[in-house]
């Protein structure tokens, strides 16, 4: 969804409010791999990253896994720039069980830890399991569940406020941010935005499948255009509008209240 600056603001504040975390813990460590990450310098670059600490247990995976398919929700719309670190909850798990477990339950595409310098208790209350959002220069926390309140539709709605969010900080990103209203829609929804040499418009379902892709061939090159879709015969739910321009995307969520559901 479009968030303009103030309420964006405001959602953020309220966001951190509701966890004893204002900002990320930084740490400087080796995966279970050998690779060094410092976790200030991937949000600086511009990532946005997704930590979920597990015992390993099974409803560990069940509830991770709804992290996980969020972050693979943003594979092919942003390559590379969402994250996801799989971590021991105690650093009391050998690296080969906690990969081992990912791989095992569904989640392969992760970046193993056990290290205690990665502490759940930086963010408020342990969980078992426990998922955090992180994103932007000032390394905010965009999320922060425990367990059962780990949900599916607001990990990815946290990821695209965080993606956004970067764009925010970013003088490389697209020059004009994009609308797309209403929204909720029955459908029928419209799309504002900014058009330059290479510019892409994209619908994806969640689960990261192409619905459309918008032929902007008629728009008129370096103003702002409108154009008109209808997803009125798509089940309802959440989807992703996805603006790239080279290597920078831009992603609103849009729901479909009232469409038909097949």
């Amino acid at each position: 969804m479009k968030i303009p600056l103030f309420i964006f603001v405001s959602f953020l504040i309220g966001l951190n409010s509701q966890s004893n975390a204002q900002t990320a813990t930084n740490f400087s460590e080796e995966d279970c791999e050998g690779i060094s990450h410092t976790l200030f310098d991937d949000l600086d670059e511009g990532n946005v990253i997704v930590i979920a600490w597990v015992m390993p247990c099974y409803s560990c995976s069940y509830f991770g896994s709804r992290a996980y398919d969020a972050v693979q929700t943003f594979a092919e719309t942003h390559p590379g720039k969402v994250e996801f670190y799989l971590t021991d909850d105690y650093a009391n798990t050998s690296c080969s069980s906690i990969s081992n477990w990912g791989t095992t339950n569904s989640m392969a595409n992760h970046i193993a830890f056990s290290s205690t310098a990665i502490n759940m208790s930086d963010y408020g209350t342990d969980g078992m399991p426990k998922v955090v959002v992180l994103a932007g220069s000032d390394h905010a926390v965009l999320y922060n569940k425990n367990n059962g309140s780990i949900n599916y539709d607001d990990v990815v709605e946290a990821i695209t406020t965080g993606l956004n969010y970067v764009g925010l900080n970013n003088n490389e990103t697209i020059n004009n941010t994009f609308s797309v209203f209403p929204n909720p829609s029955n459908g029928h929804f419209s799309i504002e935005f900014h058009v330059q040499e290479n510019t892409k418009l994209e619908v994806f379902t969640v689960l990261g499948e192409k619905v459309v892709d918008v032929n902007i061939e008629g728009c008129t090159p370096n103003q702002k255009n409108k154009i008109e879709i209808d997803l009125s015969s798509q089940a309802q739910g959440l989807y992703l509008v996805n603006l790239s321009h080279g290597t920078h995307n831009e992603s609103q969520i849009i729901t479909i209240a009232n469409a038909l559901v097949k």
